[in-house]
């Protein structure tokens, strides 16, 4: 394997991927991240940027919560008074779970963190102040964060391993060209092309039917997750065990450099037999003065349910790209998964 590569993404790279960080381009990053190859690499001030776009997303559902005609239709049809929202302290909320919910989602790659704390603020007004760097041409306030990311990269940036900056803002050219610690790319598929990672043609139909690793290795990861049904409050559901699970969707890669391993990113299918209980919400009575249902019984019983699941999977090969072993499984969504306790037809 070659030198690991430093990747850093760009705020604007997270935010348009969603707050699940579970898209393909994401899945490959991970596998990755798992064999060494890739570091990525995050400032403090990023994560700040990406939660306040989320936040800033969130709060707009409740801007017109405090004004009366809201308030109003509330009333009317809900025949619940609306209490009035601290804003100020709304956001606050909104916010520090927005970055929480961020830093959860990096925790599985293992990113190195580097803090804008350590920049001498000389450095970056020296550019402000001449018009160069990130503020050539038309200097405006807004490139501040990107100034202050950019120096702070450089503690972890060398000519001889150097940082591949992955954003489509064009405010990163001119200082990237003009230090060859960076190298910029303007999409995370750029730079796995970069990396040389090449699709495959690869069938693995016949390898995985029956495979005993396969079906452990989902085995293990159904029993790391939460399970949830969306349409039951408070349910909650444990996994007893796991039929056959069937892969489909898959996607192969191989680094040009590795002639031993493939990555692989696929869905699987598989029905799992669960125990499951939750308040007896048809028979609950509404409450006027806590202004929510109470129930008063338990339901308790057995299910099986249906899962689809993505995963990303490691497998070895041999010199004739014959796959011989899965040597690592994983589940990107690594927190729950939504299942079915009731289907239509129940």
């Amino acid at each position: 394997m070659s030198e690991v590569k430093k990747v850093f993404l760009d705020a604007n790279v997270y935010i348009s991927s969603g707050k699940s960080l579970d898209k393909p381009i994401f899945t490959v990053l991970l596998n990755l991240t798992k064999i060494g190859a890739v570091q990525l690499i995050i400032t403090d001030l990023t994560e700040i940027e990406v939660a306040k776009k989320h936040s800033q997303n969130d709060f707009g559902y409740l801007k017109d919560a405090n004004k009366n005609a809201f308030r109003a239709v509330f009333k009317k049809y809900l025949n619940v008074e609306f209490e009035k929202i601290d804003m100020e302290e709304m956001k606050k909320r909104i916010f520090s779970d927005s970055m929480n919910d961020f830093r959860a989602g990096l925790r599985k790659f293992k990113p190195s963190f580097v803090s804008v704390n350590k920049v001498e603020p000389i450095s970056v007004l020296r550019d402000y102040a001449f018009s160069e760097r990130f503020f050539a041409g038309r200097c405006k306030k807004d490139q501040f964060p990107d100034a202050f990311i950019f120096e702070a990269l450089k503690e972890k940036a060398s000519k001889e391993a150097p940082i591949y900056i992955v954003s489509s803002d064009k405010d990163f050219i001119e200082p990237c060209a003009r230090d060859d610690r960076f190298k910029l790319v303007g999409s995370p598929e750029e730079f796995l092309t970069k990396f040389a990672l090449e699709h495959e043609e690869i069938h693995l139909d016949d390898f995985l039917e029956d495979n005993d690793d396969f079906q452990n290795l989902v085995s293990e990861e159904i029993f790391q997750y939460y399970f949830h049904d969306s349409e039951v409050s408070d349910s909650e559901i444990i996994p007893l065990r796991t039929g056959p699970a069937n892969a489909h969707s898959l996607q192969v890669y191989r680094l040009a450099e590795d002639t031993k391993h493939i990555f692989v990113i696929g869905k699987t299918d598989l029905e799992v037999d669960a125990e499951y209980s939750h308040p007896d919400w048809d028979g609950a009575i509404y409450d006027s003065e806590e202004k929510c249902l109470m129930p008063f019984e338990t339901i308790t019983n057995d299910t099986t349910v249906e899962v689809t699941a993505d995963f990303t999977m490691i497998v070895e090969i041999d010199n004739d790209m014959k796959p011989q072993k899965v040597i690592s499984l994983n589940f990107p969504n690594d927190d729950f998964t939504d299942v079915t306790l009731y289907p239509i037809d129940w």
